[in-house]
C-alpha cells in the first residue's frame, strides 16, 4: 500500500505522494517546478505496484536531517518553514486551486513573495514535508545539492571560487536582502560589487594590525578571506529566493 511521502515511478516519471484522501492520491512530479498536485486513484497505484507497472523508488531526501548541515542552513530552513507554515497547515490547501488562492491571499499582490512561497511549497512537498525539506541548496561544495545531486554550471578550472564559510554565507544573505529591498533599483551585479567592497573593508580592518606585527606581506595576503565569485552569489540567490527581477 502506498503511503504519504512515498516516491512512485509511473510511465518513467517519478512522483511524490503528497497526500491521501481515501482512494484519492495527490501526487507531484519530482522533476520540474510545478506545484500543481495531480489526483490519482490510490487503488490503481496499489494495483500497479502489485503488477509491476508502478515502481516504488528510493527517496534521495530521506536522510537529509542526518546530514552535516551548517547553522546558516538550519536557520534558513526554519525561516522558510515559518513563511509557509500558515499555508501548509490549512486543510484548504488540497482543495481545487486551494494552494493558488492561499498563496495569492497571503502574498497580498507581492509577486516576488508569491513566487518564493510557491517555490518553497514545491520543495517542501518534493523533499518529504519536513522542516529539513527547506534546507537551501548550498554548502561547502556548491556543485552539489543537499540531496547529493550535481547542479549549476560547470566550474572554470582557473576560478574555483571561495569556500562558503558561515561568515561568507551570512554576507551573501545580507546582500540578497539588499537586492530584494532595492525593488529593481539595483542589479544583482551591483549588489555583488557592494558586497565585495564591504567584505574587503572588513578584512582590511581585521588584518591590518596583525599584518604589521608579522611584517610578512604574503601572510597578510593569505589571512584575508576569499571573495565569492559572481556566479556563486548568483546561484546562492537563485537557490534561496528564486527568479531574479533583474541581473
Amino acid at each position: 500500500m502506498i503511503k504519504v511521502n512515498d516516491i512512485v515511478e509511473l510511465n518513467s516519471i517519478e512522483y511524490r505522494v503528497v497526500q491521501l484522501f481515501g482512494c484519492l492520491a495527490l501526487i507531484l512530479p519530482m522533476k520540474g517546478q510545478s506545484v500543481d498536485l495531480i489526483g490519482m486513484d490510490a487503488d490503481e497505484l496499489n494495483d500497479g505496484i502489485l503488477k509491476g507497472t508502478v515502481l516504488l523508488k528510493k527517496d534521495a531526501w530521506i536522510d537529509i536531517q542526518y546530514r552535516k548541515l551548517t547553522d546558516v542552513m538550519l536557520k534558513t530552513a526554519k525561516e522558510n518553514y515559518e513563511l509557509i507554515k500558515p499555508i501548509i497547515s490549512t486543510p484548504d490547501l488540497y482543495k481545487l486551486n486551494g494552494r493558488k488562492r492561499l498563496v495569492q491571499a497571503y502574498s497580498k499582490g507581492d509577486k516576488h513573495l508569491e513566487r518564493r512561497m510557491n517555490m518553497l511549497i514545491g520543495n517542501y512537498w518534493r523533499r518529504g514535508q519536513s522542516i529539513y525539506s527547506l534546507v537551501p541548496d548550498y554548502g561547502k561544495n556548491t556543485g552539489r545539492t543537499s540531496s547529493g545531486a550535481k547542479r549549476g554550471r560547470k566550474g572554470k578550472s582557473d576560478s574555483e571560487g571561495a569556500a562558503l564559510t558561515d561568515e561568507l554565507l551570512s554576507n551573501m544573505e545580507k546582500a540578497s536582502i539588499k537586492y530584494r529591498d532595492s525593488d529593481g533599483e539595483l542589479t544583482l551585479r551591483e549588489v555583488y560589487e557592494w558586497m565585495c567592497i564591504n567584505i574587503n573593508k572588513g578584512d582590511d580592518d581585521r588584518t591590518h594590525s596583525s599584518a604589521e606585527q608579522m611584517n610578512d606581506e604574503d601572510t597578510a595576503a593569505d589571512s584575508k578571506a576569499s571573495i565569492p565569485t559572481y556566479h556563486q552569489f548568483y546561484y546562492y540567490y537563485r537557490t534561496r529566493y528564486g527568479t531574479l527581477s533583474n541581473k
